[in-house]
């Protein structure tokens, strides 16, 4: 066997330490079907080098082509355009995954921060073509394609600030790039079969389900930046989620205590700390778990199929740590896991960002609802933890979460989690033990 039918097999995807630029590009190049070559947009906004900025991506000669071409004013210095330059790189490269992609350079991948069709790239996928299988999956059911119809429509709205400003240095023709993703993952894992594609399916109906719901309220907002960087942290949690209902063992489930208690010493965050690391262990040790059950043509540990090469000499043992590395990448990047620092002691703690992605998820666009309806939606849908829920306490308890008392879950974490959803003007306390929650603040009383 190979390390692509062994990804195939248990994941559907090869599982990498990416960001969510990469997961966003694959995901919409599957979505749109075209790619932009935009080799003056990558000469004009990568600024440095490690060897240097050689040939049209010096100041020189980059303004010389840019005058020749008509793109840019023959008053425009090329001290002007430098300044130019930096700007574009800090808006295109907010993810630190641009790089020179064009001669005399060459690279690993290259993938633009960007709100429309017009910056998608097609480079090595560093994503493992997770994009794509997300498709896959959305597009095999009803609720899935009205995912699919939001993003399509919502990626190629024209005219946002973003495109408008890069305009002269993008290419002209966008059909020039039509690429066939499904036929690229098919070449590299095969194709997932109509079987599989409803098994996974109905396995995510609930989180695909929320998808549509977050997909409804994103419609009412104005910003088309806000609506996809909301959508690809939705899409990221999704796939989080089912790495983790892949990974974890039928006894467990895949329970993400969270800790807002601010407190590095409280009892919720070292419960919080083995959550991480309960779902850390179960993810490094699924290829090894699914091998010691017979479930793949090989023994691929005899076989030694991912073990590493020191020098000459083959390494003791397999060596899964990317399965590591594309949980905790996972995590923290799509802001499920805090610190984002390169700390090992990591626990469950929601990003801003993701919370409002979350509760976007499980609110309806025109509803105000109390929390105790709210909290077992985002139990049961994103696994979410917090004192939410009255049985919150026997529920972790029942999943070997021991030590924390009714005022550390009831009082401090669901407190916590008040307070940043207060913050987000998404919560408001009308009177004492009442808090309600909206997708939007003009609703709430």
């Amino acid at each position: 066997m190979k390390k692509e039918d062994i990804h195939s097999q248990t994941l559907g995807y090869e599982p990498k330490d990416m960001k969510p630029v990469h997961l966003f590009t694959t995901f919409f190049l599957t979505v749109t079907g075209r790619a932009q070559r935009n080799e003056v947009l990558n000469k004009t906004a990568v600024v440095r080098n490690k060897k240097g900025l050689l040939d049209g991506y010096t100041l020189d000669g980059l303004h010389e082509r840019l005058l020749a071409e008509g793109r840019i004013a023959s008053t425009l210095t090329k001290k002007e355009l430098d300044l130019i330059r930096w700007q574009l790189h800090s808006l295109l490269n907010n993810d630190q995954a641009m790089n020179a992609a064009f001669r005399p350079f060459k690279t690993f991948g290259n993938d633009y921060t960007g709100t429309s069709e017009w910056f998608l790239s097609h480079h090595n996928r560093l994503d493992g073509y997770a994009g794509t299988f997300i498709y896959q999956i959305l597009d095999a059911t009803r609720k899935g394609k009205e995912v699919l119809k939001f993003a399509r429509e919502t990626i190629a709205e024209p005219n946002d600030t973003l495109t408008l400003l890069m305009r002269p240095v993008l290419d002209g023709n966008t059909d020039e790039g039509v690429v066939d993703m499904i036929a690229e993952y098919t070449g590299k894992f095969g194709d997932l079969t109509s079987e599989r594609l409803q098994k996974i399916s109905q396995l995510m109906k609930t989180e695909t389900e929320a998808l549509v719901l977050l997909c409804q309220n994103l419609q009412q907002r104005e910003s088309k930046y806000s609506r996809l960087r909301h959508l690809i942290l939705g899409l990221g949690t999704w796939l989080f989620r089912y790495l983790l209902k892949v990974g974890t063992p039928a006894e467990q489930r895949p329970t993400l205590l969270l800790d807002f208690s601010d407190r590095a010493d409280s009892r919720l965050r070292v419960q919080s700390r083995w959550c991480y690391n309960r779902h850390y262990n179960n993810v490094l040790e699924l290829y090894h778990r699914w091998n010691q059950n017979g479930s793949y043509d090989a023994d691929i540990e005899e076989d030694s199929i991912f073990v590493k090469k020191k020098g000459n000499k083959a390494a003791q043992g397999s060596d899964y740590s990317f399965l590591s590395e594309h949980y905790l990448e996972l995590a923290v990047r799509m802001g499920l896991a805090q610190p984002r620092s390169g700390s090992t002691y990591k626990h469950f703690e929601l990003q801003p960002d993701t919370l409002r992605t979350l509760l976007l998820s499980v609110i309806g666009p025109d509803s105000v609802e109390e929390i105790s309806c709210i909290a077992p939606r985002l139990r049961e849908t994103w696994g979410l933890v917090f004192g939410g829920c009255p049985d919150d306490r026997r529920y972790l308890r029942d999943d070997g979460y021991s030590g924390i008392d009714e005022e550390d879950l009831f009082g401090i974490d669901r407190a916590g989690f008040i307070r940043l959803a207060k913050k987000l003007n998404m919560a408001s306390e009308p009177s004492d033990g009442l808090v309600l929650l909206a997708a939007t603040p003009e609703i709430l009383p």
